[in-house]
């Protein structure tokens, strides 16, 4: 599973998302109880823009950790880019709740 992650990560940086989505399913097919996996993968769905597939992995991540403010915060992000600002709003103060300070920006966005 590390192998598939640390491979998948590696590919993300490189912006070669599709790569990065593969193996991150590959990993989840092994372990599908891991929300930092969901997370990345979701991660990766948003550099293609496929907010709709991001926001299911970011809903995954939440469900299995429900303290992850990352998640959260890129759920926000999604659901601002697909014009869902009543979500966005509750999942960013939400990651603000739980420690992200990044949410605060978007948050201004939506007000």
């Amino acid at each position: 599973i590390e192998n598939y992650v640390l491979r998948g990560l590696s590919k993300d940086l490189l912006k070669n998302y599709k790569g990065a989505i593969e193996d991150f399913s590959r990993a989840l097919e092994l372990n599908s109880k891991n929300a930092n996996i969901y997370f990345h993968r979701g991660f990766s769905h948003m550099g293609l823009r496929a907010d709709e597939n991001a926001k299911k992995d970011f809903n995954k991540a939440i469900a299995l950790n429900p303290e992850y403010a990352d998640a959260y915060f890129f759920r926000g992000v999604v659901n601002l880019r697909l014009k869902n600002d009543v979500e966005a709003r509750k999942d960013l103060l939400k990651a603000m709740e739980l420690g992200n300070h990044e949410a605060t920006a978007y948050i201004a966005k939506i007000n």
